[in-house]
């Protein structure tokens, strides 16, 4: 299992580069950003996904450990391969796609090419837990020491303290813009949460759910004093039950019972173009 690789860029292709090291060039596919950033002669260390197959073997090349770590948990995906994978992490930062998973943007996810709709919902539904909980993990291994929390952290916490996904990314938007609060994850965490308090009047996340309100209740009523439409639609469905209820195919007579509507006439099949008239109910 190759690692990594340090050396010297032989050449660079369309899709992958020539890595020189003691000697031996390895060929290694790359995302477009990343070839995009080295010439032949230049020096390079990529860390490395090898992969083994029956017929061929294959080097997957990432700047950066999380870079690598992310490309691993999207081949863990029903339907996806390197090659989609690869396209995924070069079309955007690593932390950019962390939180379109988290927040379930599949309007970003589906901008990649060789990514439709469904795969895109698969993406969101088997890796949106694994995402959270490698973000948390991550961070919380750190101790908020070390690099400045991201986005992406501030967000996950946020997440894990039930907070829905638009207010997570707007209060960790407003803590980074901040230049008072200090560049580790408690202090933006806390800072993103006085944010959420100020503008909700120190509510929790359950207190933000609007209350639920029965149809005749004036919380089910709009400004203008009318019903609002989820009672309207009630009402006419329950109207429409009442009016299908009164359609039946029996019919009352004169003496007011019920009786059942007379049957169409049958055709005799031994003489075509004739009929039998139906027998009277009670014949």
């Amino acid at each position: 299992m190759i690692a990594s690789l340090d050396g010297l860029v032989g050449a660079v292709f369309a899709d992958s580069m020539i890595l020189e090291v003691g000697g031996v060039g390895y060929r290694v596919f790359c995302a477009p950003s990343v070839l995009a950033t080295y010439s032949a002669g230049d020096r390079a260390k990529l860390f490395t996904h090898h992969v083994v197959r029956e017929d061929a073997q294959a080097l997957y090349g990432f700047r950066t450990p999380e870079e690598l770590g992310f490309f691993g948990l999207l081949l863990t995906v029903t339907g996806v391969g390197p090659k989609v994978a690869l396209a995924v992490i070069g079309f955007r930062p690593v932390g950019d796609l962390q939180l379109a998973i988290m927040s379930e943007d599949q309007a970003l996810l589906t901008a990649v090419p060789g990514v439709g709709k469904r795969l895109a919902a698969r993406l969101i539904l088997e890796l949106k837990e694994k995402v959270a909980a490698a973000s948390i993990a991550a961070t919380t291994a750190a101790g908020g020491r070390g690099p400045a929390a991201g986005e992406t952290e501030i967000v996950a916490a946020l997440l894990a303290l039930g907070y829905s996904a638009g207010e997570a990314r707007q209060a960790s938007r407003d803590a980074l813009a901040d230049p008072e609060v200090g560049s580790g994850l408690e202090e933006r965490v806390k800072a993103a949460l006085r944010t959420l308090l100020r503008g909700y009047g120190r509510a929790t996340p359950s207190d933000l759910r609007p209350p639920t309100a029965s149809a005749g209740s004036p919380a089910s009523r709009d400004p203008t004093g009318r019903r609002s439409r989820t009672a309207r639609t009630r009402r006419s469905r329950a109207a429409g039950r009442r009016s299908w209820a009164r359609r039946s195919p029996r019919r009352r007579s004169r003496t007011g019972r019920l009786s059942a509507m007379r049957p169409a006439p049958r055709v005799d099949i031994r003489r075509p173009g004739t009929r039998t008239p139906a027998p009277r109910p009670g014949s």
